[in-house]
């Protein structure tokens, strides 16, 4: 929820999607968050779709180690 709601002070639209890129949620909807956790069977990726690249450093805390 900390995540979800810290990317939401943010206006930029931001997507989580699979490292293959058939599929792609909202970011800043718990239900879509939620299902990468049992639908992305691979690598997510937080995308900024408002401003290509530019990703919050918050967002750094929540990186699994490889």
């Amino acid at each position: 929820m900390s995540f979800i709601q810290a990317l939401c002070k943010f206006e930029d639209a931001f997507s989580i999607e699979s490292r293959s890129g058939e599929k792609r949620v909202n970011a800043k909807s718990v239900i879509a968050v939620l299902y990468t956790i049992s639908g992305f069977p691979e690598e997510i990726y937080l995308v900024n779709d408002t401003h290509e690249g530019l990703i919050p450093p918050f967002v750094n805390q929540y990186i699994m180690p490889a």
